[in-house]
């Protein structure tokens, strides 16, 4: 709680094992659609997401999930949404690499949680045979990748994606997304991505005609030995 009435959630890279979700989704049946069917699936995992935005949206986020079983008997439950709730618009945003702001036309960080989701082993039989998927774990480091696309103006980042020392391949991008109104004082519902130690993989030189040039960057994260690789903050109202 960093100011009186604001709750601030950090997420970093962590032990998934063990920790698992149930989503339930409402498949409308009939020629007119109204009759409600429910399916509910259980032991969710998330093996990969891709946070992002662009000029004139708002931040999205995509996951792809994976699951233990499903069931259709259980019964629709009543959507909840919180109150006042607003989008993180991209007329809010900003970023920077390397602690200077840079004017971008889209951004996204992805992470591939790298899950070992053929684990099925060769143990059951009978009435009940144990066919089920076991848990899917972690089959390697995470993959945590940066893009976005921004005005080609100078060399500063084609300069990193050719250097030929690890410091200077490498810099720290935020990315930094607030919603409209303030929560209390001058605090605003935010939302920011930090990425301390940014491998420059690929930088494009842009157009090479009349029209305006863009260029696209990518990146991954590396460990530096001394900040989390990736680390998300949500502030947001106290509940």
């Amino acid at each position: 709680t960093p100011v009186s009435g604001v709750d601030q959630h950090v997420a970093t890279l962590a032990n998934l094992c063990g920790l698992s979700f149930t989503w339930q989704e409402n498949v409308v049946m009939g020629a007119c659609k109204n009759t409600d069917q429910a399916f509910t699936y259980g032991g969710g995992k998330i093996s990969s997401w891709t946070l992002s935005g662009e000029v004139e949206g708002a931040v999205t986020l995509e996951v792809e999930v994976l699951f233990a079983n499903y069931t259709k008997a259980t019964a629709l439950a009543t959507a909840s949404y919180a109150d006042g709730a607003e989008l993180l618009s991209w007329a809010h945003a900003a970023a920077t690499i390397a602690g200077t702001a840079v004017p971008l036309n889209s951004w996204s960080v992805s992470c591939n949680n790298n899950l070992k989701d053929d684990r099925y082993h060769i143990n059951g039989s009978g009435a009940a045979p144990g066919t089920a998927r076991a848990e899917p774990v972690s089959n390697g480091d995470r993959e945590v990748m940066f893009e976005c696309e921004m005005d080609f103006t100078n060399l500063t980042q084609w300069d990193r994606s050719v250097a030929l020392t690890r410091s200077a391949a490498m810099a720290a991008v935020v990315i930094t997304c607030q919603g409209p109104a303030v929560i209390t004082g001058s605090t605003y519902p935010e939302l920011k991505i930090e990425i301390p130690a940014l491998l420059f993989d690929e930088v494009s030189l842009g157009a090479m005609q009349q029209e305006m040039s863009t260029s696209q960057v990518k990146g991954k994260a590396l460990d530096n030995g001394v900040d989390e690789p990736l680390t998300v903050t949500y502030l947001t109202g106290a509940a």
